[in-house]
């Protein structure tokens, strides 16, 4: 009873907002967003944005223009979900049938964008799993149509390298032994590594290529929301293109800043790779355009604070940059290594730079108020005193000449710190008094 009336009130809290979604500006000429340079027009924040879903209706037959030599005709029908395609290099085609899953519903918003963007789904279910299509030579049906591979976990990308054949499943990227002309694949798949996935999986797709000499594997990683509005723990290692290593599974983050780059293809010439990046939405209805990009390595491509350079996201606070434009990658890395000692910021590993920055913020909620005040102003004081303490555990006891043989010196190397400085401080106690009562006024000059 209780989640229907949960569910109830967020159904109501969202048809109260589809009022509020018919005002805003009206969408411009899309030859004008065409180029290395498009128009970016004024943002325009929505409290709930305007959803435009397309009907679905199926094939009627209807093909696109296309030049006298090329023709467009249908290869195989039926198919439950299809999201991706890659070709063999015998001829024969991968149909990935896929479906990522069912997110949680934490938002009002999440649960009407739901039920709304659901029409533009299938209604049959998804594969999960990669059919194999062998084109007939002329204009005939496929002579073979069989299931390649099965029970996947939502898989998208699939590259072939040598006679290895790497999936990348929403979680991880798995390998199958491949021979040339087999029609299916009975093997279990081994792990070469995991991807971020999570109960959020905002971003499901994974896509995948190899390099032009086949040492690396490269798997587009999606960001796990909009703007990071679950928070940015939910974001490590996405929104990234990462590098794999295909012989033990290493990996590290080639470029980052990019919210879901997909369609990764090394260019044959220059061997440069290339990426399609959709965008972030919920400013404008021509904001913010997809693109396609060539990536370098260490590249950061601006999300969540920027886009297309210098323009600011307004819902996302960029860290200020002391060496170009909001979000640069130089200048976040000196913001956040300027917060490092500030007590207060929650501790975590920053994606954008990898640096630690620490405090006392989840600590102090846990205490209250008033204890968490004591607790920053101690943190505060002893790193105040932490140079001096830090140099008299340094400072090793050495026995005197005429000593020698009675007492071991004890240095760094022997595993442990020398007496001396503990015996200082026997002594510094031992002349302020006892702490547990207080010194009594010319009590210590009577003694």
């Amino acid at each position: 009873m209780t989640d229907l009336l949960r569910v109830s009130g967020f159904t109501g809290a969202g048809l109260a907002l589809v009022g509020l979604a018919a005002c805003g500006p009206k969408s411009g000429d899309p030859a004008r967003q065409i180029g290395a340079n498009p128009y970016l027009p004024a943002i325009h924040q929505y409290l709930m944005p305007p959803l435009h879903v397309a009907k679905v209706v199926g094939w009627s037959g209807a093909t696109p223009t296309v030049p006298a030599d090329l023709q467009v005709k249908a290869l195989a029908m039926g198919l439950n979900n299809p999201r991706s395609l890659y070709v063999l290099p015998n001829g024969d085609v991968l149909v990935v049938e896929s479906g990522g899953p069912k997110p949680p519903v934490n938002r009002p918003k999440e649960l009407l964008m739901g039920l709304i963007e659901k029409k533009a789904h299938s209604k049959a279910e998804p594969g999960n799993r990669i059919i194999l299509l062998r084109p007939a030579e002329g204009d005939g049906p496929p002579t073979v149509r069989a299931v390649f591979i099965d029970h996947l976990n939502s898989p998208f990308g699939v590259v072939l390298v040598g006679a290895d054949l790497y999936v990348a499943d929403t979680d991880a990227i798995l390998r199958f032994p491949y021979q040339t002309g087999q029609t299916a694949i009975t093997a279990p798949g081994v792990k070469l590594c995991d991807l971020p996935a999570g109960p959020i999986n905002h971003h499901w797709t994974k896509s995948l290529t190899a390099s032009p000499d086949g040492t690396k594997l490269y798997a587009g990683v999606g960001s796990n929301s909009n703007v990071t509005e679950n928070g940015p723990g939910a974001e490590l290692g996405r929104a990234a293109i990462w590098e794999i290593d295909p012989k033990n599974g290493a990996h590290r983050e080639y470029a980052t800043g990019l919210r879901n780059p997909n369609g990764l293809q090394f260019e044959p010439v220059g061997h440069a790779l290339w990426a399609v990046v959709n965008e972030r939405d919920e400013l404008g209805p021509d904001l913010v355009p997809d693109y396609l990009t060539s990536v370098k390595d260490g590249g950061f491509y601006g999300w969540p604070y920027s886009y297309y350079g210098a323009h600011v996201d307004p819902r996302v606070r960029p860290p200020t940059s002391r060496s170009g434009g909001p979000g640069d990658r130089a200048g976040l890395c000196l913001e956040l290594a300027r917060r490092r000692a500030r007590p207060g910021v929650f501790r975590r590993r920053d994606p954008a730079c990898g640096l630690q920055r620490r405090g006392l913020r989840r600590r102090a909620r846990q205490l209250g108020p008033r204890r968490a005040q004591r607790l920053q102003g101690g943190l505060r004081a002893v790193r105040r005193r932490a140079p001096e303490r830090h140099g008299a555990r340094r400072r090793h006891w050495l026995p005197h000449p005429r000593q020698q043989g009675a007492r071991p010196s004890r240095g760094p190397g022997d595993g442990c710190q020398g007496r001396a400085p503990h015996r200082r401080r026997r002594r510094r106690r031992g002349m302020a008094g006892d702490r547990r009562r207080a010194v009594e006024p010319g009590e210590r000059d009577a003694a």
